[in-house]
């Protein structure tokens, strides 16, 4: 695709790199931002919300010589910890807002009235629209957008893109959802902030697997290690009923190693929760391992890079699988009370992926819907994945 195109109504958008600080730096007068706050969904114990942090803060770091930056989260005094940022709750909105000089509004699904999330998206309106009137530049930065259902939320949504000094998407579907709002002003498409972050390197990543597992011995390699990301949604019976016959399958039939990894572990959406449920249902599992830590971005692609096969619900690890080589299999469609379907997202991912020919190999990312059957994806599986890698695997034996 050319770097530069049109909508269908004329919106203009340009496609811009998405390594760090390239984003920034494409756009004029970027390293004028004065004082910054941050606002989106951090400090809630989700590694795909710390990684776009992370993403927004390297970016940030590189093309602006501004180090005055505050984040608002749901836990401060962590943020501040692990970033080396200032933090606010979100109450300070009111004390810290007249105090900036940009207020940058990033990234992830932010522009979404889905459900239970119109309140929170009202939230993010009404102060972005405030900052506006106060003389604040504002940058909508990596977020998605997603269809609008709601009067209110539509009104809205048009609104704070109007405020926009500054709009980078995430993606071709978040640019057409903002033409389809009837936003005709200049539109930044880019990948997931969430490619912006450094890989660890062979010694950092083994440095982080011995801390997570303990071991101070050299970690097996020549194992077939199948990590599994689950994500507690709506109507999800089945699909635990096939997390679980898949663990068993994988470990009957080719001795893998099958590591369960929590990527969000609030009080509100802790996959340790349904991680437990989809190991109660399995045959075998007292050979399955439970990841039940908070972990970092790089100790989850430490963790990625260490496998062979990611099996994910949530988007991140996707995103991780790509950056460390390693192939995925997305189960699409979750939805929760706060979290519209992740189908849209992950299309979004994948397709700027493909786009820029991040990938050696278009097929590393296999999409299934998340109701697809245990021998379905088995044989997905064994179609995609396992030729490459039978050849060095030992014989199994079923118990």
């Amino acid at each position: 695709m050319r770097p530069e195109s049109f909508l269908d109504s004329g919106t203009y958008i340009t496609l811009i790199e998405c390594r760090v600080g390239d984003m920034l730096h494409n756009i004029p007068k970027i390293n004028s931002l004065g004082k910054v706050a941050v606002l989106g969904w951090y400090g809630d114990f989700n590694v795909g919300n710390d990684a776009l942090l992370l993403g927004i803060l390297y970016n940030l770091a590189a093309a602006s010589s501004n180090d005055d930056t505050i984040v608002f989260s749901w836990h401060p005094k962590l943020t501040a910890k692990l970033y080396g940022v200032h933090a606010a709750f979100y109450h300070k909105v009111f004390t810290v807002i007249p105090r900036i000089n940009t207020l940058v509004v990033g990234g992830g699904t932010l522009l979404t009235d889905w459900k239970l999330a119109l309140f929170l998206f009202i939230f993010l309106s009404l102060t972005i629209l405030w900052a506006k009137r106060l003389g604040k530049k504002i940058l909508l930065y990596g977020i998605g957008v997603e269809r609008f259902t709601t009067k209110i939320g539509r009104l809205l949504a048009r609104k704070i893109a109007s405020a926009a000094d500054i709009i980078v998407v995430r993606g071709y579907g978040s640019a057409k959802e903002l033409e389809r709002l009837g936003h005709n002003g200049k539109v930044f498409v880019s990948e997931d902030l969430a490619f912006t972050l450094p890989s660890p390197n062979e010694k950092a990543q083994d440095e982080i697997l011995r801390s997570i597992f303990e071991t101070k011995s050299p970690l097996a390699k020549g194992d077939f290690k199948v990590i599994i990301c689950p994500k507690r949604c709506l109507g999800m019976s089945k699909v635990k009923k096939t997390l679980a016959e898949i663990a068993d399958q994988l470990i009957e039939e080719h001795n893998a190693k099958v590591i369960f990894l929590p990527m969000s572990t609030s009080l509100y959406d802790d996959d340790r929760r349904t991680i437990e449920e989809i190991v109660r249902l399995s045959k075998r599992r007292g050979e399955i391992i439970l990841l039940r830590g908070r972990y970092t971005p790089m100790e989850v692609m430490a963790l990625i890079g260490w496998s062979d096969l990611v099996i994910s619900m949530r988007l991140h690890p996707l995103i991780f699988s790509v950056k460390m080589g390693k192939p995925a299999i997305a189960l699409i469609g979750a939805s929760t009370l706060a979290t519209p379907p992740s189908t849209s997202k992950i299309y979004e991912a994948i397709e700027c992926i493909n786009q820029r020919n991040a990938q050696e190999n278009d097929d590393k990312i296999c999409i299934c819907d998340m109701n697809i059957d245990s021998n379905q994806l088995m044989n997905k599986i064994r179609q995609l994945f396992l030729p490459k890698t039978q050849a060095s695997q030992p014989a199994s034996h079923s118990k």
